[in-house]
């Protein structure tokens, strides 16, 4: 017995579309890289599947099919929803399928129409018909007892054509749709299945939305599929097939280059190492190059029922972040308890009035600090938020001061003793969620820590953000603290000056950036701090490629700040500015004010025998115009 061949034929017209194609798909891969796109890729692989299912009447728009894949909650029918699920599922798995299997069909089918139907990937076993929107039978498909005769039969033939992949593949979604295999569910599987055959001839095919396209000339594919039926032959279908492709292939070279033109050479070479999000901290940190961590008791290990339950799960995960630590050299920067979320820690910590709740947080934090030791932690961050109040009337303000700085003293204490040599940092804060809170802000912890004996043992911790709140700028809390030499680590963040509340934004402030690499530059640098993205990307940003360029931007930011810093340094323009605005001091009455040598009655005479004094201009405009003439000119640097 002959083997069996699905009739159709060849034409020129056939020959020369295939031709075509291939010649754009070998432009498109010259040109444009799709691997170094993940974004597109995402988006692509999302219009498929809605297009797709549109085809079979699914209600749900792009932007809902987006959230259901995405895990958001999405209002709509619940097999639209879970068709939805399956669908990405099922088209995440192709590059695991044999397109030439039909164990894999059926397998593909099983995921595709998973509480859908009954008997989802299994072979139908009654006849079944196509019916329009009109309610017309257009197609009634061969018994249900020949079906799977049929598909081995096409599969056999499927294995051993030599027809071009173009050509076979639009072939072989005629034929499956001709038989119609499936209760139901045929239309999306036989797209799904002409994708995964091309995707085994080019891979770039996985990312092609053809589905859209189809979705874009729905009458005329089911044209296609009616002429070709009625004639006998795939031919009309075939042509179709090939028109589709090569308009989705031309679209997908349309959407790279326009990708591309907005990203620069540096960022799709970072970009290029996305894979699938989402990632561990570990992988996020070694695609970008990332040299230390920081790390918060409760984001490492959840919290138990118990302490010692929470400590067991600390346990268990500081082992593993030691030995990715060893395998990619990534250093711990500084680690944190966090006695802020539970809601034990309502009114406080070391602030609590509750003397139970104190031990706890005093036992959180020796935990955090023995984890800190263990991976090397340059540093150890006090950092409040709930040490305050929000009335007098219930708070004994000297308490609770006193508590604080006692459970700092045993922090430290028991620090070295147990071989800690780094910098202890508190992180001012000002408000939120208290009203009032003792660290607000540099000068008022720098009071705190002198009072109680602990300016030799703390340093600060700065948040760009929490100045902000504070109502100081940025540079201002880090010239303080680099003034009364306190100045140790930073928080890298940004926040909104319209929003009262600690929005934690990845930096892209160019000026606040400088400044900040100003005061860092003029304190002599780090020693043990360093710069720690404590931040998050926006609401609306929710990709992995969106953490991957937050990030970029947050150290490209930092990184024109400290250029355009060490240049400002370098040339000494406000350094000499300054000295020339107070030189008075350098001289006569000026020289003894300076040198603590003169008194009132000096001054007196003094200011009685000269003019009135007339102050120079501080020509802050200019120095501010000054600045942004040197951050553009790092831009240009770079």
């Amino acid at each position: 017995m002959d083997k069996y061949v699905p009739p159709y034929d060849i034409t020129e017209e056939m020959l020369e579309l295939t031709s075509e194609i291939t010649e754009d798909l070998g432009r498109l891969s010259n040109v444009d890289d799709l691997e170094r796109l993940p974004r597109l890729r995402r988006v692509n692989r999302i219009k498929s599947i809605q297009s797709s299912l549109a085809i079979e009447n699914n209600t749900l728009s792009l932007e809902q099919v987006t959230d259901v894949i995405n895990g958001k909650r999405v209002l709509g029918p619940q097999d639209d929803i879970l068709a939805v699920k399956n669908a990405f599922a099922v088209y995440k798995m192709l590059p695991e399928l044999d397109p030439v299997s039909l164990d894999d069909l059926k397998k593909a089918h099983g995921v595709m129409m998973n509480g859908l139907v009954e008997g989802a990937g299994e072979l139908r076993t009654s006849s079944v018909g196509v019916i329009n929107e009109q309610g017309k039978v257009i197609h009634v498909a061969p018994p249900h007892d020949m079906v799977k005769g049929l598909m081995e039969q096409l599969f056999d033939w499927l294995k051993t054509s030599k027809a071009q992949m173009l050509i076979r593949s639009s072939i072989f979604h005629y034929e499956f749709e001709f038989i119609h295999p499936f209760a139901d569910g045929n239309g999306r599987t036989g797209r799904l299945w002409q994708t995964a055959l091309l995707a085994s001839w080019k891979p770039i095919f996985e990312w092609i939305p053809i589905e859209s396209i189809i979705k874009d000339n729905q009458e005329e594919y089911y044209r296609a599929i009616g002429l070709s039926t009625s004639e006998g032959k795939s031919n009309r279908f075939i042509l179709f097939m090939l028109g589709v492709i090569k308009k989705a292939v031309a679209e997908l070279a349309r959407d790279t280059r326009s990708h591309q033109s907005h990203i620069s050479n540096q960022i799709n070479a970072l970009m290029s190492v996305i894979e699938t999000y989402p990632m561990s901290a570990v992988e996020l940190m070694e695609k970008l190059g990332m040299e230390y961590f920081c790390f918060h008791d409760r984001d490492i290990a959840p919290e138990g029922a118990t302490l010692k339950e929470t400590n067991n799960n600390l346990d268990k995960i500081v082992p593993i972040i030691k030995s990715e630590m060893e395998r990619t050299g990534i250093k711990l920067l500084w680690g944190t308890a966090n006695c802020f979320n539970n809601p034990r820690y309502m009114c406080g910590a070391g602030t609590s009035p509750n003397a139970e709740v104190f031990a706890y947080a005093a036992a959180q934090i020796k935990k955090a600090l023995e984890i800190t030791v263990e991976l090397g932690g340059q540093g150890y961050v006090f950092w409040g938020g709930r040490e305050g109040y929000d009335t007098l009337l219930n708070t004994d303000m000297a308490k609770e001061q006193d508590n604080m700085a006692y459970l700092m003293k045993m922090a430290v204490d028991y620090g070295r003793s147990i071989g800690f040599t780094g910098d202890f940092y508190i992180e001012p804060k000002p408000k939120e969620p208290t009203k009032h809170q003792y660290d607000f802000d540099v000068s008022t912890v720098l009071a705190f820590l002198r009072k109680y004996g602990l300016d030799k043992d703390f340093k600060m911790n700065i948040e760009a953000n929490h100045a902000t709140l504070a109502g100081h700028t940025f540079q201002h809390e880090l010239r303080v603290a680099r003034d009364n030499g306190v100045f140790g680590s930073i928080d890298a963040n940004q926040g909104d000056m319209l929003l009262g509340w600690d929005t934690d934004q990845f930096p892209t402030d160019l000026y606040n950036t400088t400044m900040c690499m100003y005061e860092v530059l003029k304190s002599g640098g780090f020693t043990n701090g360093g710069l720690n993205f404590d931040a998050k990307a926006r609401r609306a940003s929710y990709t992995g490629e969106d953490i991957f360029l937050s990030y970029i931007a947050g150290m490209d930011a930092f990184a024109y700040g400290l250029i355009a810093a060490d240049k400002i340094i370098s040339d000494g323009v406000i350094d000499n500015f300054v000295a020339d605005r107070y030189g008075s001091y350098n001289s006569g009455i000026g020289k003894n004010i300076s040198e603590k040598t003169t008194s009132f009655e000096e001054l007196e005479k003094y200011a009685l025998e000269n003019a009135e004094p007339l102050p120079e201009s501080g020509k802050q405009e200019y120095l501010e115009a000054l600045v942004n003439q040197y951050i553009i000119s790092a831009g240009r640097d770079l």
